[in-house]
């Protein structure tokens, strides 16, 4: 078995780590940080210059290769590795996996002249820039090219000798044999978002854009779609059966993702105004029934004459609905207000049973007291 063969456990690790198929960010999802040991194992070398010591290191974070050399006989030092086919050298960032690891050093013979070719073939594709043949001998660093191949219907992500995926940048251990590497593909899929099945929605229903499958995006956000009296708060996914909330980053999966809009109905702080400094608050959603608040405030010479919403007055205690609005609107009840020397006899026995109706709801008088001037102030 070959050097890239015993290897292909870990080289699937990290595709399915760097080309995930995965969600993420949906509602709920909390991480740990976890640090584990990052060690090194000399495999018969010595330092030169620098030893390594044991670091801690939290999962998933990158730190910098440290500076120093090996020395072995008969081998020149190349680079570090953990998965004895990609090379970390001096300089380079490492990205600690989620478990403890060793690095080991990756040695070339003194004198080696075996040279084996890495080229690279275009599947089908054309060559946007050339990827040029790579010739070395084994243990050295081949560096991955850029993704450079276009092929209609599919997006290039990294390149593959048919069993290990290489990402373009990273250094890739050169083999003791001829390799070939093609593009690795991913085809590109639409991404559908769907209002819901509502007769109240404001303008488009549905919308799509497409994506290349594992490309990493951030879903639409709560302005996609607008309803009246609700607010966008996040999109169940049909391919997963999981929520995700606006702008949660999202991998696309190799096939067609639809999102419906999760909807919950919007909250206001319905103002009942008096005056600038006088304000009275309820808090409702859409569809709620509230009773109109009495008025707490007084205005000297004048007699407090209702609540006006949209040209039409509401008494206290009067039911109100809370209408559907759009969001950033909102709902305020101004003041009416009538001048005493403007109100007849008859106007003025009303607003007093008006008070005297607060009064008794405020616990000030008696259901007795209440009735008392009320007879009264209907007999008058």
């Amino acid at each position: 078995m070959n050097l890239f063969s015993k290897c292909f456990s870990v080289a699937t690790a990290i595709t399915l780590s760097m080309c995930s198929m995965s969600a993420v960010s949906s509602f709920g999802e909390t991480a740990e940080k976890v640090s584990y040991t990052l060690s090194f194992d000399l495999d018969g070398g010595t330092y030169v210059d620098y030893d390594f010591p044991d670091m801690t290191i939290e999962g998933s974070s990158s730190i910098l290769i440290p500076e120093g050399e090996l020395e072995k006989d008969g081998y020149y030092f190349s680079g570090w590795t953990y998965d004895n086919y990609i090379m970390y050298q001096e300089g380079d960032a490492f990205k600690m996996p989620e478990s403890d690891t060793v690095l080991s050093p990756v040695w070339f013979k003194e004198g080696d002249k075996d040279f084996h070719t890495v080229t690279y073939d275009a599947d089908g594709g054309e060559f946007l820039e050339p990827a040029d043949e790579v010739s070395s001998v084994a243990g050295l660093a081949v560096l991955i090219p850029k993704d450079v191949v276009q092929k209609e219907g599919f997006q290039q992500c990294g390149w593959t000798d048919g069993e290990r995926i290489f990402q373009k940048g990273q250094k890739m251990i050169a083999p003791s044999y001829d390799l070939v590497l093609y593009p690795v593909w991913r085809a590109w899929h639409n991404v559908n978002y769907l209002a819901g099945d509502f007769d109240d929605v404001i303008g488009g229903t549905a919308v799509s854009f497409e994506k290349f499958a594992t490309q990493s995006f951030e879903l639409a956000d709560n302005t996609r779609f607008a309803r009246k009296g609700y607010n966008l708060s996040g999109w169940h996914c049909e391919n997963d059966g999981k929520d995700y909330l606006t702008s949660a980053t999202y991998i696309m999966p190799d096939e067609e993702a639809y999102f419906t809009a999760i909807w919950n109905p919007l909250t206001y702080n319905v103002k009942f105004s008096a005056s600038l400094t006088q304000i009275t608050k309820v808090k409702a959603s859409y569809g709620d029934t509230i009773t109109v608040p009495e008025c707490e405030f007084t205005k000297s010479g004048y007699v407090f004459a209702g609540w006006t919403y949209k040209g039409k007055t509401y008494w206290p205690n009067d039911k109100f609905e809370i209408p559907a609005l759009l969001k950033g609107e909102s709902i305020s009840f101004g003041c009416k207000w009538v001048k005493e020397s403007d109100i007849s006899d008859e106007q003025l026995n009303c607003f007093s049973l008006i008070d005297a109706k607060r009064a008794y709801k405020n616990g000030e008088i008696t259901l007795e007291e209440l009735q008392k001037q009320a007879d009264f102030l209907l007999n008058k």
